[in-house]
């Protein structure tokens, strides 16, 4: 099968020529127009185990991203990595083909240009084998070094290592900083995981009498831990040192070391990484994301809602496109709580309450436009939700995460409509009647509000903890609003 994408309806006769003159069915070849419904289709004979013998996407213009959805969908899947994805296009500018590499992190990536002649593009789609055979060397290593990390088997870690060593020796031309990334990733979680048991231990040590066998046999263990850890991070810090020393561009390299900062708390050096991973990826969202998160951590609020700014725009972006809407959240959360803060310090109760706030302050800078992202993100939420009209328990969903938005402003009333309508899509759902309870609460509506805690409680299946059923009857019971408002922030 050849996975044929077609955005501007060109005919593409050169193409399917060239696919002829190499052997290729005409049949074989599946034209498509959106990147969803190619996405759709490769899930499908994925798992169908149906082949795939290569994508080629009609790249029309830089700034085109269109098809980069596809490499973005499905980099991550192992049974594509042989599969090669080709740019046909007019356009030279590099920048476009550097835009595609920088997420072509494992699928064959090859640019055609579609003034080549008809002989130059049979040519190359005839030598295709050679390309992927470049990529096989990494593929296999990464693929074992996916199984030690998810086996948790440390007693391979070593032979993977010599196997590196070896090809590292043998394939002159090969791209060595790929390969010590990928062993310097393997070293990192099992460091990751023995600092955790290092701290288990310590505090099991700090728990027990002295001059006890007890203590000693945990003192013991420290020490051998202490030791096993000591060896994975000058490991993890020698081969990430190498392949940012070779390649200080590779994405891998860049996030391991960002997430080894992390774990030791040397947030300066994970901003770092992070800003220069933002440049590599000016389209993701996650790393604007967590850098924002470190900045609000850090009291650096100016900095902090910049990042969030960032991130939701982009999110929003991808969010019409079909990324998971939880990612969007996400953002609000953080800077929900960063908001929080805000009206804290200022002794106002909630977004209705910005009076207390000079208009021209700093602080209500801020809560102007984290109200603005949660007004961008409600957007998204209801283009996204319009994909599933057919099915009332998603839309019901996604009514309950709008209601969220609104709450989250201070508009209770808009939440309040918003959760009924939530309702009478899915009248059974446990949650969307509890955060349904939680908004009558807040507009002081207590006996309505008790009414729609008791169904939540007779509704639930398990889908909400009864402890936190009961903390909100609680609080309902006592009209505290401002512990209603903690649990929801």
């Amino acid at each position: 099968m050849i996975i044929l994408l077609d955005p501007y309806k060109q005919t593409n006769f050169k193409m399917r020529r060239c696919l002829k003159a190499v052997g290729y069915d005409e049949k074989k070849i599946l034209d498509f127009a959106a990147p969803n419904n190619v996405i759709e289709k490769v899930r499908s004979a994925l798992n169908s185990e149906v082949s795939i013998d290569m994508i080629i996407a009609d790249v029309y213009f830089k700034g085109d991203i269109t098809s980069l959805r596809i490499i973005r969908e499905f980099d991550s899947v192992p049974a594509l990595w042989k599969t090669p994805f080709i740019l046909y296009s007019n356009e030279t500018d590099k920048g476009v083909v550097e835009q595609y590499m920088r997420y072509a992190r494992h699928i064959p990536l090859i640019y055609i240009l579609k003034s080549n002649n008809d002989n130059f593009i049979t040519e190359t789609i005839s030598n295709l084998s050679k390309y992927i055979e470049r990529n096989i060397v990494y593929m296999d290593i990464e693929m074992k070094a996916m199984d030690i990390i998810e086996t948790r088997d440390f007693r391979r870690i070593s032979s993977i290592a010599a196997e590196i060593s070896k090809i590292k020796w043998e394939k002159k031309d090969i791209q060595a900083y790929r390969l010590d990334a990928l062993l310097g990733e393997i070293y990192f979680n099992f460091w990751k995981e023995s600092n955790k048991r290092l701290k288990e231990i310590q505090e099991k040590l700090y728990k027990t009498a002295r001059g006890t066998s007890a203590y000693d046999a945990i003192k013991t263990g420290l020490t051998d831990e202490e030791g096993k850890n000591n060896f994975l991070l000058e490991n993890v810090e020698r081969n990430l040192d190498s392949a940012y020393g070779e390649n200080p561009d590779f994405w891998k390299a860049n996030y391991v070391l960002y997430e080894i900062s992390i774990e030791k708390g040397d947030y300066k050096r994970a901003k770092e990484y992070l800003i220069k991973l933002i440049r590599l990826f000016p389209e993701e969202f996650a790393y604007s994301y967590q850098l924002g998160r470190i900045y609000a951590m850090e009291n650096q609020y100016n900095l902090a809602m910049q990042y969030f700014e960032d991130a939701s725009k982009k999110a929003v972006t991808e969010g019409v496109s079909g990324i998971d809407e939880e990612d969007i959240l996400d953002i609000t959360n953080e800077s929900m709580k960063m908001a929080q803060k805000i009206l804290k310090k200022s002794n106002a109760a909630d977004f209705t309450d910005l009076k207390k706030i000079k208009e021209d302050s700093e602080d209500r800078y801020l809560l102007d436009i984290i109200k603005k992202n949660n007004a961008q993100v409600r957007t998204v939420l209801y283009q996204v939700s319009k994909k599933s009209a057919g099915d009332k328990a998603v839309q019901a969903d996604y009514q309950n995460k709008i209601a969220v938005t609104f709450r989250r402003s201070g508009d209770y009333v808009m939440a309040n409509n918003t959760y009924q309508e939530a309702i009478r899509l899915d009248p059974e759902n446990p949650i969307i009647r509890l955060n349904y309870a939680a908004c009558l609460a807040l507009l002081n509506l207590f006996d309505q509000a008790k009414g729609e805690v008791l169904k939540a409680k007779e509704y639930n299946k398990g889908d909400i903890d009864e402890e936190i059923i009961n903390s909100i009857i609680s609080l309902i019971d006592a009209r505290n609003i401002d512990g209603i408002k903690r649990m929801l922030v």
